[in-house]
């Protein structure tokens, strides 16, 4: 149990995946609210129909996610395109649900609920937000092990950079599992 705590620390991953969802809702609110500014710069009718391209396969579905995870496991800029892959997720998703509203007259509040419940609360959203909240703790981790290297700190690196790969092995298999329950979803909604 104790090396299973040292691969996926619990307590830090419920923390980051709470942030996770709190940047994510937030930024999906400020895409929502300030539509008027974001459309400006998110076609939203052709990212439709990329996002139409994106979606037509569990393997793009998958190489997207693990591209932007892959970005979130790199140590000391991971946190980076963390911040900038979560919020700008939520962005275009608030963008999409207020053009939506607009377009088809739906209810506002309902559709905002709906959108960010099918984002997290989904199968695939919760194995996505969880892969990236361990990508990011495994980017945190690395990159404190290379300052403490350069601090003549030299114990474990072995150790350490196993637990990194197997982290991210970990982060590649879940996402793999999202990307097939995402395109899943997706498959039975459309038929």
């Amino acid at each position: 149990m104790r090396s299973l705590q040292k691969v996926i620390p619990i307590r830090t991953l419920v923390i980051v995946y709470g942030i996770t969802l709190a940047i994510f809702i937030i930024s999906t609110i400020i895409g929502y609210l300030f539509f008027n500014f974001f459309k400006n710069f998110l076609n939203v009718e052709e990212f439709e129909q990329q996002l139409g391209i994106y979606i037509s396969s569990p393997f793009l579905i998958f190489l997207n996610n693990v591209l932007v995870a892959s970005l979130m496991n790199i140590p000391f800029i991971g946190p980076f395109f963390y911040i900038a892959s979560i919020s700008m997720t939520g962005v275009i998703l608030g963008t999409i649900i207020q053009f939506k509203v607009q377009k088809l007259m739906l209810d506002p509040n309902l559709a905002l609920i709906i959108g960010i419940g099918a984002s997290t609360l989904l199968p695939h959203g919760i194995l996505e937000f969880s892969a990236y909240s361990l990508s990011l703790i495994n980017s945190m981790h690395i990159s404190l092990f290379i300052i403490n290297l350069f601090k003549k700190n030299r114990s474990n690196l072995s150790e350490r950079v196993v637990v990194w790969f197997i982290r991210y092995a970990i982060v590649v298999v879940t996402l793999l599992i999202a990307a097939f329950l995402e395109f899943l979803g997706i498959m039975l909604m459309t038929s």
